[in-house]
C-alpha cells in the first residue's frame, strides 16, 4: 500500500511539474494579445481569446485538483499564483475581444434580420452586458496607455450607445 502511495505521489510530483510549465506557456499566449489592436480582426482575436480562457479554466480546474490531492498526501498546497496573474493579464483583452464580437455579430441581427426573431428581454440584457463589459475596457486601456487597443473599445462603446435608445424594444 505504501509503494502504491509513494508512486502516486511521484506521478503527481511530475504531473504538478509538467503543469508548471504548461503555465508558462499559457502566460506567454495571454501576454500576445497585446498585438491585437484592430477591429478588422476581431473574430480571429476573439477566436484566440475564447480559446485562451478556455485554457485558463482548465488549468484552474487542474490546479484544483492538484490542491485537493496535495491534501489526500498530507502535503502543503501549491500556491499557483501565475495562474491568478496570468486570469488578471488576460481578463481585459478577453472583455474586449469577446464583447466586440458578440456586438458586431448580435447587432448584424438585430438591424438586418426579421424582426418578429427578435427576443426584446434578451435584446435589452445583452446590450446593458456590453455596455458594463466595453465601459470596464475602455477603463483599463486607458489607464494602462493603450491607445490601440482603446481605440477599438471606444468604437464598440459609441455604437453600443447609439443602439441603446432602440432598448426596450
Amino acid at each position: 500500500l505504501e509503494q502504491c502511495r509513494l508512486s502516486y505521489l511521484d506521478d503527481m510530483n511530475a504531473e504538478q511539474e509538467r503543469f508548471a510549465q504548461s503555465l508558462t506557456s499559457l502566460e506567454a499566449f495571454a501576454c500576445s494579445f497585446v498585438q491585437h489592436e484592430d477591429l478588422k480582426h476581431c473574430e480571429e482575436a476573439s477566436q484566440k481569446a475564447a480559446e485562451c480562457m478556455q485554457r485558463i479554466e482548465a488549468a484552474e480546474e487542474k490546479k484544483n485538483l492538484f490542491n485537493s490531492r496535495e491534501g489526500l498526501f498530507d502535503k502543503e498546497v501549491t500556491d499557483y499564483d501565475q495562474l491568478s496573474k496570468i486570469k488578471k493579464i488576460f481578463d481585459p483583452y478577453y472583455n474586449l475581444w469577446s464583447t466586440a464580437q458578440a456586438w458586431l455579430t448580435s447587432s448584424r441581427k438585430w438591424l438586418h434580420g426579421s424582426f418578429l426573431d427578435l427576443d426584446a428581454e434578451s435584446v435589452e440584457t445583452d446590450v446593458d452586458q456590453h455596455v458594463m463589459t466595453i465601459a470596464k475596457a475602455c477603463k483599463f486601456f486607458e489607464k494602462s496607455e493603450m491607445a490601440n487597443q482603446l481605440a477599438v473599445a471606444n468604437e464598440i462603446r459609441t455604437q453600443v450607445s447609439a443602439f441603446k435608445p432602440n432598448v426596450p424594444l
